[in-house]
């Protein structure tokens, strides 16, 4: 779950990056390359969180009782 903030967050700025465009004619184009280098790094963390996560799940058995204790404490 937070693994994912990072990219959630990035992807958030990328969006606010983008917005600001209008009100900063001047800055128009940094703005864009900023936002699109958001974008960009927010999809590359996604695919290698989802990488690992799809790893851990496939290749490692899951303990339900462990992570039953973890959940109850």
């Amino acid at each position: 779950g937070a693994w994912m903030l990072t990219t959630v967050s990035l992807q958030s700025m990328a969006i606010l990056t983008a917005l600001m465009v209008s009100p900063f004619p001047a800055w128009q184009a940094e703005l864009v390359l900023v936002s699109l280098s958001l974008f960009l790094a927010g999809v590359v963390l996604y695919i290698l969180i989802i990488t690992l996560i799809f790893y851990r799940l496939v290749f490692f058995p899951l303990a339900i009782r462990r992570m039953h204790r973890r959940l109850v404490k």
